[in-house]
Parts: C-alpha cells; sequence; structure tokens
C-alpha cells in the first residue's frame, strides 16, 4: 500500500468513528414503530431457531387456524437485514444481563449509517477529488442530511441506501473500464451480486435498475459490442432470477414470490402519483429537500456534473428523483403514501446519497480560494442549517409528535403532510425542551456523563485526526496504527458501559416489578420452555431483558377480560374461558402446547385483583397441568404449566374418598402412568364433587412422599389453579382439578405415594379422610426408576 492509500485509508476510518461518536451520542435504543419489531422478532427467530418467523409479535397477527403445522406469520420484510443483525443480538444475548438485547440490536443502523459515509467518501477519492472534498462530503452526508435521525431507529432503509450507494460506485467503475472485456465482466459481476444482496434488504430497490443500466453503459453500441459482457449479462441475471425465486421458497418470505409481484401490479393506483410525486418533493411534510437543504446543492451540482460530460449520473439521478415517488405513489393509497414513521420521508432515503453525489462539484467549489465568499458562505448556511433541522430531529419524541397531532384529530399522513402548521419541523421547533432530549441518556438514571464525555473526546479526536492526515502527505504510519486503533478500542469501550448504564431503561420497564421477574425467570425456564405474555405491554421488556433462548409469543388483547382497574368485571364473566380468551389466544396455546413441554405464562395481575378475570390463567389451569409459581408482586408473576391435555370426562380411577361431611374426591387420572424418572412431571388430575353446598373455600395440597417421611414434591393452594372455590361449588357437579408435581433430579429410585390432603387457609386444620382414620389420602404408588443403571 502506497503511502497516499495508507493515509486515505486511515482518514477513513477516522470519518468512520467521528460519524459513529456522534450518532452513539444521539442513540434512542428503542423503537418507534411495529416494522421495527418485525425485523427484530426475525432476528430473534433466525439467531434462536432457523427462521425467520414472528413469534414476539402474534398479537398484530393472531392466527385462528394451524396449516401444516404452521401457526406463526411468516417474515413481512426482506431477510438482509436480520441475517446481518444476528452478530449484535448474539452479542447482547450473551452479554451481561445488565446489557439489554434490542439496545445491542438498536448499535446496526449506526455501524450502517456510519459505512454510509465512508463509501461517500471513497467514491468521491474514486471520481478524483481532493481528499479534504471527499472526506467533508462524507461528514455532511452523515451529519446534515436525513440519515444521522434514522441512523437511531432499526428500519431498513439505511441499509438500502448504504448498498444502494455502493451499487452506484460499481456502476461507475464498470463503466470506467468497459473496454476492458475482462476487468469489466469482473466489475459486472461484483454489481450483480451486490444488487442482488441490495434487494434481499429492501424489494424496493428494484426500482433503481433503470439508474444503475445508466450509470453502467456508456453507449448502447458499446455494450452489444463486446459479446462476452452481453453473455455475462444473460447469464448473472438469469442466475439473479432464479436465486431469488429459489431465496423465496426457502425464506417463505413473499416478497421474493412470484404471486407477490403479480398481486402488487395488480393492485397499482395510479390515482395518487402526482400527489405523492408533490409531496416527496415540496410539501412542508414530505418534502427530502425540506428536511435536508444541503441537498439543494445537488440542483447546481447536476449543472457542473453534466457539462464536466458526467449526463449518465444526472440523467439516472433525475430518473430516481421521479420514479421512486411515483412507485409509493401507484403501490399505497392515499392515505398511506406519505405515512411512514420518521423525521422526514424515510422511503426517499436511498435517494440521499445519490443527491448528495451531485453536491461535490458544489462543495469542490467552496474549496477553492477563487471562489466568492459569498458563495462560501452560501454554502456553509446550507450545511449548517441542515445540520441543525438533523439536530432538531434527533431531540424531540417523534412518539410525542404523533400524540400531540392524535389528540388533536389532525392525521399526519394528511394534513400532516400538506400543512406547514402540522409538519414535524414546525411542531418539534414548539415543542423542542432541552431539559427533555428524546436520546437514551436522557431516560438513564444512571451515571451516564462519563460515556458522554468519553464519547465526545473520540468525536473530537476523530476530526483533528482525519484532518492531520488530509493535510499531511507523510503521517507517521506506526504513530497513525498506534491513534486509529485505540481511538476504536475507545469507542468500543464507551458502547459497553454506555449499554450497562441503560439497564433501567423505564421505557421497557414500564410495568411495576417486571424487571424482578425477569431476573428470577432467568434461573428457572430452560431453553427448551414456551414463554407466553399475557399482555403486551410485557412485550418490549421482554425482547430487551430476558436472555433465556426460549420461544415467546404476545398474545392479542382477550376480549372478555377487564383491562381497567378498579372497574367491575364485564358481564359475561360466567362464560367459558376460551371465549373470554378469543379465538387467536388459544389457538397459540394449544399450538405451543404441542410443541413445548412446559409453558410459562406470564401475567401481569393475581388473584388478589378481584376485578379481572384471567381468562388465560384459567384456560391454562382447566386444560393442562399447574406446575410452580414465580410471584414478584401482585402485577408480575408467571405460572408454569405442564403441557399435556387434560382427560375428559370419567376420571380412569374412580374413587370415593370424602374429606369431612360433604366433599368427595371422585376420582382420578393419571395420564403418564405411575413410573417416573428423577426431574420428570407427574400430572394428576383430581375430580371433586360436593354431596351440599359448603361454606368454606378449602385448599388441595397434593404430594409426592415416602410413608412417613416429609414430601419430596409438593403443590398447595386453591383448586383448580385457584379458581376453584368450594364455597361456591353446586352439589352433585364435577369438578377437575389438575396438577404438575415436579420431581427432583436427584430423587432416589423407589416407591412413593400420591397424597392428597384437605386444609382451612389460613388455620391450617385439615379435613379427616374417610375411609381411614387420619387426614391423608394415599391414591396411588408411584415407581421412580435408577436411570443411571438404564443408561449403563
Amino acid at each position: 500500500m502506497t503511502q497516499g492509500h495508507y493515509r486515505l485509508s486511515w482518514a477513513g476510518l477516522a470519518l468512520f468513528l467521528l460519524l459513529a461518536g456522534v450518532y452513539w451520542l444521539s442513540f434512542l435504543g428503542v423503537n418507534i414503530n411495529n416494522d421495527e419489531v418485525y425485523l427484530f422478532d426475525s432476528t430473534e427467530s433466525l439467531v434462536r431457531r432457523g427462521d425467520f418467523r414472528l413469534n414476539y409479535t402474534y398479537h398484530l397477527y393472531p392466527q385462528i387456524r394451524v396449516v401444516d403445522g404452521q401457526l406463526l406469520e411468516r417474515a413481512l420484510q426482506e431477510p438482509l437485514q436480520p441475517i446481518l443483525a444476528a452478530p449484535l443480538f448474539m452479542v447482547g444475548q450473551f452479554a451481561p444481563s445488565s446489557i439489554g438485547v434490542m439496545h445491542s440490536v438498536w448499535l446496526f443502523n449506526i455501524i450502517v449509517t456510519a459505512l454510509t459515509g465512508v463509501i461517500m467518501y471513497r467514491i468521491a477519492l474514486r471520481r478524483r477529488f481532493h481528499s479534504e472534498v471527499a472526506w467533508t462530503t462524507g461528514m455532511i452526508f452523515g451529519l446534515a442530511t436525513l440519515a444521522w435521525p434514522f441512523s437511531r431507529y432499526f428500519f431498513r432503509e439505511p441499509l438500502a441506501s448504504l448498498l444502494i450507494l455502493a451499487c452506484i460506485g460499481l456502476a461507475w467503475e464498470l463503466r470506467a473500464c468497459w473496454y476492458s472485456a475482462r476487468v469489466a465482466s469482473a466489475w459486472l459481476i461484483v454489481l450483480l451480486g451486490v444488487f442482488a444482496v441490495t434487494v434481499l434488504a429492501k424489494s424496493a430497490m428494484l426500482v433503481f435498475i433503470p439508474a444503475l443500466v445508466l450509470m453502467a453503459v456508456p453507449s448502447l453500441t458499446s455494450f452489444l459490442r463486446d459479446w462476452r459482457v452481453v453473455l455475462s449479462v444473460g447469464l448473472f441475471s438469469g442466475l439473479m432470477l432464479l436465486g431469488t425465486l429459489l431465496i423465496g421458497d426457502w425464506l417463505n418470505n413473499p416478497r421474493f414470490q412470484v404471486a407477490f409481484w403479480q398481486n402488487a401490479f395488480a393492485e397499482l393506483n395510479w390515482t395518487y402519483v402526482m400527489e405523492s410525486l408533490a409531496g416527496y418533493h415540496i410539501s412542508p411534510g414530505r418534502s427530502m429537500w425540506l428536511f435536508s437543504p444541503v441537498l439543494v446543492l445537488a440542483l447546481p451540482g447536476a449543472v457542473k456534473w453534466w457539462r464536466s460530460g458526467e449526463w449518465q449520473l444526472v440523467v439516472a439521478s433525475g430518473l430516481m428523483f421521479i420514479l421512486i415517488p411515483m412507485a409509493y405513489g401507484a403501490g399505497r393509497d392515499h392515505q398511506w403514501w406519505g405515512g411512514s414513521t420518521g423525521w422526514g420521508p424515510r422511503q426517499m432515503l436511498p435517494l440521499v446519497p445519490l443527491a448528495i453525489l451531485l453536491t461535490l462539484p458544489v462543495i469542490e467549489h467552496g474549496f477553492k480560494r477563487t471562489t466568492p465568499l459569498t458563495a462560501k458562505l452560501a454554502i456553509l448556511t446550507l450545511i449548517l442549517l441542515s445540520t441543525g433541522l438533523q439536530m432538531l430531529g434527533v431531540s424531540v419524541s417523534l412518539r410525542i409528535y404523533h400524540d400531540n397531532l392524535s389528540d388533536e384529530g389532525i392525521k399526519f399522513w394528511e394534513e400532516g403532510i400538506w400543512t406547514w402548521g402540522p409538519s414535524p419541523i414546525s411542531r418539534y421547533i414548539q415543542m423542542f425542551d432541552p431539559d427533555q432530549v428524546d436520546i437514551a441518556w436522557a431516560y438513564s438514571e444512571n451515571t451516564v456523563w462519563p460515556v458522554i464525555l468519553l464519547t465526545l473526546t473520540v468525536v473530537v479526536l476523530s476530526a483533528l485526526w482525519g484532518y492531520g492526515l488530509l493535510i499531511s502527505r507523510y503521517p507517521p504510519r506506526r504513530l497513525n496504527s498506534i491513534f486509529g486503533l485505540g481511538l476504536g478500542l475507545i469507542y468500543l469501550v464507551c458502547l459497553g458501559v454506555g449499554l450497562n448504564s441503560l439497564r433501567d431503561d423505564p421505557r421497557y420497564l414500564r410495568q411495576p416489578d417486571v424487571l424482578l421477574l425477569i431476573n428470577a425467570m432467568e434461573e428457572a425456564v430452560s431453553e427448551d420452555d414456551a414463554v407466553i405474555l399475557y399482555d403486551q405491554g410485557l412485550q418490549s421488556a421482554f425482547m430487551n431483558y430476558f436472555k433465556v433462548p426460549a420461544f415467546l409469543a404476545s398474545l392479542p388483547y382477550s376480549p372478555g377480560e377487564n383491562y381497567r382497574p378498579g372497574i367491575d368485571p364485564p358481564e359475561w364473566e360466567d362464560a367459558p374461558p376460551e371465549t373470554l380468551l378469543g379465538t387467536g389466544s388459544t389457538v397459540m396455546l394449544d399450538w405451543a402446547a404441542e410443541r413445548y413441554s412446559r409453558i410459562w405464562l406470564v401475567v401481569n395481575t393475581s388473584p388478589a385483583i378481584a376485578t379481572e378475570l384471567r381468562p388465560t390463567e384459567r384456560y391454562m389451569a382447566q386444560n393442562y397441568y399447574p406446575i410452580d409459581e414465580i410471584q414478584v408482586s401482585d402485577v408480575a408473576r408467571a405460572v408454569q404449566f405442564y403441557a399435556r391435555p387434560v382427560p375428559d370426562g370419567t376420571p380412569a380411577v374412580q374413587q370415593n374418598i370424602q374429606f369431612g361431611d360433604h366433599l368427595t374426591l371422585a376420582g382420578f387420572d393419571l395420564p403418564e402412568g405411575e413410573v417416573y424418572n428423577p426431574g420428570e412431571v407427574v400430572p394428576v388430575s383430581l375430580v371433586w364433587e360436593t354431596l351440599q353446598s359448603l361454606e368454606t373455600s378449602y385448599n388441595v395440597s397434593i404430594r409426592v412422599a415416602e410413608s412417613g417421611r416429609p414430601p419430596v414434591a409438593q403443590r398447595d393452594g386453591l383448586p383448580q389453579g385457584t379458581f376453584g372455590d368450594t364455597a361456591l361449588w353446586h352439589p352433585g357437579e364435577q369438578y377437575r382439578d389438575n396438577h404438575g408435581l415436579v420431581l427432583p433430579d436427584d430423587l432416589p429410585p423407589g416407591e412413593y405415594h400420591l397424597q392428597v390432603i384437605i386444609y382451612e387457609w389460613p388455620e391450617l386444620q385439615r379435613l379427616p379422610v374417610t375411609p381411614g382414620d387420619g387426614d391423608i389420602a394415599v391414591l396411588a404408588t408411584l415407581f421412580v426408576t435408577d436411570t443411571s443403571d438404564e443408561s449403563d
């Protein structure tokens, strides 16, 4: 590597650290939109189960039937971002518990956007722009455009922008060496491969094909003259098409299947194309030029490019500025073409690098000594104004903005686009409060100043180092190596310490005691278990902090539950639990029970809250076997169930054991027999009957014990998973009461008795058992085998 290449490469690293440091200072670390959660959901499924199906977000697409064993919704987005974000997910997965998984994954677009700025810098160098111009242009892209605010989110557009910019650079290189068939073919192969990857990031980038063709081919005659290039284009285009279809089948992703595109083209609506085109360019709520004023420099820049003979870049850019807004206008109805969440037009973000490339001659003009001072000031003013707007965009909560519009009855995809008053820029200026900046550090209750100061140090030193490299012809190699690696390590330390300082993020921990519950569950839940969240409000906390690689899904709201504290339950409280619960939830619970032997139901209610009906917990207690419970508080509980279906009808073992005068055990079922291994669950289903109405709510104690010794496994509490109140049982009716008893892992082999005791709480007075002369009913003898002998 020559001295010049060495110097410019280290300058690229300095630019990356500068941009990544600024993005880290404005780190958000939480989703603002369900699109981000879908992508995170797919990432989690890929890392933990090797597919892209959506389980965290089941409540948004609850299924009512299982087809070919599949219940979960297939991935709604393209697969590349979950694939690339998987290492960050694994960092969060295996990092200390204080570092959140979602916090780690939200670093993704910090890295992507900073890399995009570096690629911008490298392309400018390849186009023979001075290194200072190239470096400054990369910094302008990273700090003075929409790229900065979108580095805070987990949307696909930043990755698509990175890859499209790479494709443009490759197309430029291809055209530059077109007459050397061997080299041109190599560039073509790389270009086609990168573009295929781009489509896997965001399929809408197919719209860029005309622009890339324009950028890559100098003329039709030169293209047709080289038969090897024509053959390469045909061959690799065919392989790309075939590969895309095969990938679509493998991923079960509709965006890469023929039927999806057939439906998409059939549903195109051209009515709102002109409205979309105008909205993305001139409206106060969605104009890419208004949200990034520095892009206005692309207009005089286009003239300079044209005059220098680079008409392909100008025409390709102009074509994209028209085609992409038109495509979104035709593909979405009038309410949603401009309604994507974000600071400015998220769909136009892949156009921003293209527009910045057009500004290069103007930026270069600003560096010349002969340029009039007024022109330099105009350029600098646009850069500073644009940077200030991005600082505004990362300082105010987008959620609060949308909430304010909603409270006023304003639709952000209608009035918010065309009226200055509801425009994000207008409202953000009004809402800006330096004491309530919308960055992660403002929400942390821990000390964050060391992280901020250290990151600021990295930013300042990277800027000084980068500028020093640009003006120095012969920088000392060893010193720069030490400096670059040192800054990189310091930045990594900033990331680690910063993520740790967000361990009690109140944006995730919106319900009391949920983190204490998660910590307790980390010790009890196995990766072979399923965790079902009863309330969607628990979802974000579990996505971020719960690291056991168990299956986890959120249920939709139950139609029969009472979600208003202090309000009387609904009138249909006596309805069956499956009616109160809803079909989507019952299907998910039964589907999970077929695949996982143990299910943890996480609830934010308890028997102590009388106004809530708890239909999910009731359904599980009725159909499966409650094993254990982790209760941190009345609003933070996890109930474990053994997921074997409960028998119906008459019990297999009929009994007539009477407790006291009027409570009878009519029989029981042991669906898995009488022989067990240590560590296994003994499912027991008791069938009770009363001879007449009872005045007392009795507790049931079911035990496994040797004769005359303390129990080795035991469950105590109200029958039927706390839903059975013996004082409310009707004479002559039978009531099933299900229990799962976990045998200790180190239980010695031998014979054990299954015992039942009925007692009053809190007096602990037991009811006598008839027949017999005591207060313990022995139902069966269980045999525990020696598994070690069997293995030998």
